[in-house]
């Protein structure tokens, strides 16, 4: 399938590119190096198998078997792997499938999800030093505001399935014009000293 190598390919690039920004990855790389992680999130229509390496992370093909770990659960869920309540909670509602080491699952996710990057730092490396400081001022911004993804798909659902009225009906344009055409006379009438 060309289209999922395509994409493996690119979320591996800039997978790789974040890591290497962030100093503390390595760390969070060790205790998962030589292990293959698999992610099943229920938008995509196939898993993401991660292979970890020192400094690294290779993305594999669907069919690739030799995982240490899997984990199928959606977008929203996802988070929930840095928090072991959560994790408890989600493992028990149903809403998050976990199979091989806990400890593990954990791990892998922090890889990712621990991610803390200096983006005025990266941004000025490649674009100076004002121009890097306004696009992580921004950034920060738009951070700040993180969205509730579970809102995001209630908007889109009903904008996708509610009418939307844009422009007007016939009669309601009828009745604009009338109610315009009442309020020429009357400045007419107000200009000509009449009431």
């Amino acid at each position: 399938m060309p289209a999922q190598a395509l994409l493996n390919s690119i979320a591996e690039r800039v997978l790789n590119t974040a890591l290497a920004a962030d100093p503390d990855s390595a760390g969070r790389l060790k205790p998962v190096r030589g292990k293959a992680f698999r992610l099943q999130l229920a938008e995509l229509p196939w898993p993401l198998t991660l292979t970890f390496c020192e400094d690294r992370v290779l993305f594999m093909g669907s069919d690739y078997d030799a995982i240490d770990g899997e984990v199928q659960t959606s977008f929203p869920v996802l988070r929930t792997l840095t928090d072991a309540s959560k994790v408890t909670a989600a493992l028990q509602n149903g809403t998050l499938s976990l199979q091989g080491d806990p400890i593990f699952a954990q791990h892998a996710s922090q890889v990712i999800l621990g991610l803390n990057i200096d983006w005025e730092e990266a941004f000025a490396e490649r674009l100076g030093d004002v121009p890097g400081f306004w696009l992580a001022q921004g950034m920060a911004k738009l951070t700040s505001l993180k969205p509730d993804p579970s809102q995001w798909q209630q908007w889109l659902g009903e904008t996708l399935s509610e009418e939307k009225k844009i422009t007007l009906g016939q009669v309601e344009y009828a009745i604009f014009c009338d109610d315009l055409t009442a309020l020429e006379q009357r400045i007419r009438n107000l200009e000509a000293g009449g009431s």
